[in-house]
């Protein structure tokens, strides 16, 4: 009897995996679809300009508000959808996503001018907001500590194939060909209508018995699982019973104040924003939104800066498989270090090579040029492209998760809406060896703050890692010890 107990439990281990797996699909989708829309702004602007035979169809003011819109759309999104998550679930704000993504690619796709495709980017300016708010909470909330590391980080990778397929369109098909491929996206992620609703939130709104349900069947019965969701009951029925004792007679505005106060709110916070402007000083992301304006300045040919671009988009997706395994291995903290400082030195020898050549003491060899560039990119893509919204996913608290995400996205969604929106300015008019130089030091500067602040947060549950934030660490280890 044991025994057929036994293989019974072993018949059914992989489910658990699956569940999750199909929780995840339709987001992850809707990340390579986000993907695609960002590649397809690196084409189509110089497909738009060549048919029309000037650069003035697009001005260079113009080319910065087609590659930024999305990012300042998402900010008002980054409030509403977090608010909907609290009061309505996580399937509300995530059928609302699909819906206004799917109108705003109808419109690009019949789009007849600039100002009409401007206005579908805006449109789909929910889908950057999504990504960092409700998708987020969709992958940390459905998935166990044993899978979340890997989902997280295929995530990102899956937005980067999305990233190398649009360009890899748009260099050789015309540019609407990839928007087809977006309504094909859209309608593969249809699968979010069939999800169940988020057990954190359900035991959030003290409907236990639907949280047990829907949590067994995501995880499975195994003792690990148990104690996670044991955890996870115990610490809302003390949240519930605190509200009504402590909360109920509090004015809204100096209740967000005391809570964006508290440790578990304000530290996260600090950390992910941290760990975001080390992404983005990087550069990694500027590259990538120009890629071909970059090499058609540090290369003699355009046929060798779209070859550059559809190269360094090939490794940066390859790099971040890479550290998704890395991840599933090594400490987070630890990676992250590591390939920020390989990319920093990057950036200096390749600063150093291009000071060389405009002042004439060697010639330019774009084979070079562009292996120094792609050396960067892989790098940066093996460590902070995969592990900063993992990192972001993991440090949220349990408590408060909608005010953590809404404050963390409008600070992401501003410095990556302003970072590009500056960089063609900067990347047309500054010394590309200076602009280099400047990520290079920047980056150096925020490894050096990661090193000291960063907690670690791998193989830990969203509990060990709150307890972790608060300073409970002797806690932590004492029970992992047992």
């Amino acid at each position: 009897m044991e025994n057929n107990h036994v293989n019974e439990i072993k018949d059914v281990s992989w489910l658990p995996f699956l569940r999750q797996f199909y929780i995840c699909s339709g987001e992850t989708i809707l990340h390579f679809c986000y993907g695609l829309y960002f590649g397809a702004q690196t084409v189509f602007i110089p497909q738009i300009r060549k048919e029309a035979n000037t650069t003035e169809v697009i001005t260079l003011e113009m080319e910065s508000w087609l590659t930024s819109a999305t990012a300042y759309a998402s900010i008002p999104w980054t409030i509403i959808l977090p608010i909907m998550a609290y009061y309505f679930g996580r399937r509300a704000p995530a059928f609302l996503l699909w819906t206004l993504v799917l109108i705003g690619t109808v419109i690009i796709f019949y789009s007849t001018t600039i100002i009409e495709i401007l206005c579908g980017q805006i449109i789909v300016g929910i889908l950057p907001g999504a990504i960092s708010t409700i998708s987020v909470m969709i992958f940390t909330e459905y998935t166990s500590p044993k899978y979340r590391g890997v989902f997280l980080t295929l995530k990102v990778a899956t937005y980067f194939w999305g990233i190398l397929v649009a360009n890899a369109i748009g260099t050789f098909y015309y540019w609407k060909n990839i928007v087809i491929l977006m309504l094909v996206c859209c309608a593969m992620s249809s699968t979010i209508f069939f999800c169940p609703e988020s057990p954190l939130w359900l035991a959030s709104k003290g409907r236990f018995d639907e949280c047990i349900k829907v949590h067994r069947w995501l995880n499975g019965h195994d003792a690990v699982s148990e104690n996670e969701l044991l955890c996870l009951i115990k610490l809302h029925k003390i949240k519930l019973s605190n509200i009504n004792r402590n909360e109920s007679k509090t004015n809204f505005f100096m209740k967000f104040i005391q809570i964006i106060k508290r440790k578990t709110i304000y530290k996260p916070i600090l950390f992910t924003s941290l760990t975001s402007l080390l992404l983005i000083c990087s550069g990694k992301l500027a590259c990538s939104a120009y890629a071909i304006p970059i090499f058609k300045k540090i290369t003699t040919s355009e046929k060798a800066a779209y070859n550059g671009m559809l190269i360094l988009d090939v490794f940066a997706v390859l790099g971040m498989y890479v550290g998704c395994a890395l991840s599933k291995y090594f400490k987070r903290k630890a990676v992250l270090i590591c390939t920020s400082l390989i990319g920093a030195m990057s950036l200096f020898i390749l600063s150093g090579y291009l000071y060389l050549v405009k002042y004439s003491t060697i010639t330019l060899n774009q084979y070079l040029t562009i292996t120094l560039l792609t050396i960067f990119s892989t790098v940066i893509s093996i460590g902070p492209i995969v592990l900063v919204p993992c990192i972001y996913g993991e440090l949220a608290p349990i408590k408060y998760r909608s005010i953590y995400f809404t404050l963390n996205s409008i600070i992401l969604s501003i410095l990556i809406g302003s970072t590009i929106k500056i960089a063609p300015f900067l990347f047309r008019y500054a010394q590309m060896y200076i602009v280099f130089l400047v990520f290079g030091f920047a980056t150096c500067i925020l490894v050096l703050l990661v090193y000291k602040y960063l907690p670690e947060t791998k193989d830990r549950s969203l509990s060990e890692i709150q307890q972790l934030i608060e300073g409970s660490v002797t806690e932590i280890q004492k029970e992992k010890a047992y």
